[in-house]
């Protein structure tokens, strides 16, 4: 993504005027926009389809990259504070027998590295920028418009309005690159495989059925999770996939759609 000729990069206009930037998505890289977005001087909308910023799943690790930028962000000091004991991630097999680490894992693991709960971080980054950046909660996008001079958009509560620049962050089934680039299809390398993720009550009945028709008759201790699985409150399942490069752009137009991905 650039910004065009017409704005001179800290969010405003060659004329004066106040660029506007929306983000589609209120989870970790929507927020973080959000607030460096906010930070160059745009004027910031956030959209998100949920009742609020998305909420559940397992603990986020903060390590390589994402520590300078954190610390940028004057959040390190707050995630080190918040963090979690260090805990190593062990993978069984069938049997429960733990697998060796894959050759040169080791070497690869980050020197510093903070485990910090998801809905924890999450809080620390919307209250940084709830203030300053508009949000709309429980509504999407439905059609984009782009031109030379901004995107018009179409949200599904009947709503318009343009910007000068769209971010997709609304995950690997994202809403944007579907309108913008195309199918998902022609961004994302699927696996092979799935994975659930499982905290400890308020399954979909169809990510139920998927997890056990899929795990029974397993060995190891496989029964006695699925047990688990049925009484839980939290289920994350999903095909397991390879979104594409750092950044996503459309093939014509002026650029003023994007999608912040990570190096392949």
């Amino acid at each position: 993504m650039g910004a065009s000729a017409q704005q001179n990069g800290n969010g405003t206009a060659t004329g004066g005027q106040t660029s506007s930037v929306l983000v589609s998505g209120a989870s970790f890289a929507g927020l973080a926009t959000a607030w460096w977005m906010n930070n160059l001087g745009y004027s910031v909308t956030v959209v998100e389809i949920a009742r609020g910023v998305r909420r559940g799943g397992t603990p986020v690790n903060i390590r390589d990259g994402v520590i300078d930028v954190v610390k940028r962000m004057n959040l390190l000091e707050r995630i080190i504070s918040a963090s979690l004991p260090p805990r190593p991630v062990t993978f069984l097999d069938a049997h429960g027998t733990p697998l060796s680490p894959a050759p040169g894992q080791a070497e690869e693991e980050s020197e510093e590295e903070y485990e910090i709960e998801r809905d924890v971080l999450l809080d620390m980054l919307f209250n940084e920028v709830k203030d300053n950046v508009e949000f709309l909660f429980v509504d999407g996008i439905l059609e984009l418009e782009e031109s030379a001079e901004d995107v018009a958009v179409t949200f599904t509560s009947g709503r318009k309005q343009s910007f000068s620049l769209v971010f997709g962050c609304d995950g690997t089934h994202s809403a944007v690159r579907r309108l913008c680039f195309g199918e998902e299809c022609s961004f994302l390398v699927f696996l092979q495989n799935y994975f659930s993720l499982t905290i400890v009550n308020k399954l979909l009945i169809e990510q139920k059925r998927i997890t056990r028709e899929q795990f029974t008759g397993e060995g190891w201790r496989t029964r006695e999770l699925l047990d688990e699985m049925s009484c839980c409150d939290d289920l994350y399942l999903d095909k397991l996939c390879q979104p594409g490069g750092i950044v996503e752009q459309g093939p014509s137009g002026s650029g003023r759609s994007c999608r912040p991905g990570r190096r392949p």
